[in-house]
């Protein structure tokens, strides 16, 4: 999963992140409520670990901001404070679970893992309509009307992040390591040529979405 950890104690932000990335998860840290707001505007999140005290705001009037803007991302509070008002609070304004300081690592990781799955469930199909293209994920089909269209391995890998961050941008850094996540030595190029043949596919259905690429930011289906 791609994760925002919000923490603003060095000590405390650096043991989670390492904890989440040999977990193989992709972590970008923030130590303050400005930095992570725009790092969730600008980048497509599996989920969010949100510490409650920061130096600049507090987690659950930024979430509470968040679900205003229609940012539906999953929320795990990570706090010092344990009273039950403190607890209702978080999750009043848009927080999905919590965890209290002290806390186990075993403890964070498996309510992340909870928490995104029950996103999954919820808000994730593996069936999607854009247009007149009709794709289903789990049977990796792909129709235009009542055309079947083939796709290559890495090409089904890139659509299936792209329908998952539908009208959001992805980078090819993004893609490269979900995609290719164990093949180190693949370069951004190869992403590139992937695209090409996906766009090629994907256009060649009137109607259906548009594959762009942002220069200097990375692809969006549209």
């Amino acid at each position: 999963m791609k994760i925002l950890l919000v923490e603003d104690d060095e000590k405390l932000g650096k043991l989670l992140r390492l904890a989440l990335m040999r977990h193989a998860h992709i972590v970008d840290w923030s130590q303050s409520g400005h930095d992570s707001s725009q790092k969730i505007h600008d980048n497509p999140y599996d989920a969010v670990i949100l510490d409650v005290s920061l130096p600049d705001t507090d987690g659950f009037s930024l979430c509470r901001l968040w679900r205003q803007e229609h940012i539906d991302t999953p929320v795990l509070f990570l706090t010092a404070r344990d009273t039950v008002n403190d607890k209702v609070e978080g999750l009043y304004s848009g927080g999905d679970d919590y965890v209290t300081k002290p806390f186990a690592l075993e403890e964070v990781m498996a309510r992340l893992h909870s928490l995104t799955r029950r996103g999954e469930l919820a808000i994730r199909p593996d069936s999607f309509q854009i247009g007149n293209l009709q794709i289903d994920l789990a049977t990796k089909s792909l129709f235009c009307g009542t055309r079947p269209i083939s796709l290559a391995p890495k090409e089904w890998a890139v659509l299936e992040i792209l329908l998952r961050h539908h009208r959001q941008v992805v980078t090819r850094e993004d893609l490269l390591e979900r995609a290719w996540p164990s093949e180190v030595d693949f370069k951004a190029n190869v992403v590139d040529a992937v695209i090409a043949r996906l766009r090629k596919q994907l256009h060649s259905c009137r109607g259906g979405p548009k594959l762009q690429t942002l220069r200097g930011q990375g692809f969006m289906l549209s």
